[in-house]
């Protein structure tokens, strides 16, 4: 546990330092990004073939497609939290940025019934980590007894 925990403070901020709040990652870059991150699962548990939810979700740990959507969506949040309290100028950046980004974050917030960007961040986190928990039970990966 020791590993994950450390891998999750250090390579995460690498893996996704600005890939997710500043720009949208193609689908070949996520996947990949993926990849990696399912392969530091399955090296520091000794696995070869088997999927890593089961790990990921036994260690609490998202899949990194999972960890990008929620950096997005957490990015956005505070952008509209800290938009009242900016200038003029700043508000203005912030708009075109929000703007600019709105379908993206449209599609996430429905993509893991995430009311609005209002909600908290646990809250947030929640709504992705169920969305997580509901994919992995229905693939066979995870059973969740309830």
């Amino acid at each position: 546990m020791a590993a994950v925990h450390l891998i999750q403070c250090y390579c995460v901020p690498s893996l996704t330092y600005a890939a997710c709040e500043i720009w949208q990652m193609t689908a070949a870059e996520s996947h990949k990004v993926n990849v990696q991150w399912n392969s530091i699962f399955r090296r520091i548990f000794n696995c070869l073939r088997e999927s890593t939810s089961g790990l990921q979700f036994y260690c609490n740990s998202l899949p990194m497609n999972f960890i990008i959507d929620q950096h997005a969506v957490l990015f956005h949040r505070r952008i509209m939290n800290s938009y009242s309290s900016s200038t003029s100028t700043i508000q203005s950046i912030l708009h075109a940025l929000l703007r600019t980004k709105q379908c993206r974050v449209l599609s996430l917030l429905a993509k893991y019934n995430i009311l609005s960007l209002s909600s908290s961040q646990q809250l947030i986190k929640s709504c992705i980590w169920n969305s997580f928990v509901t994919k992995s039970v229905r693939a066979g990966h995870i059973s969740v007894s309830v």
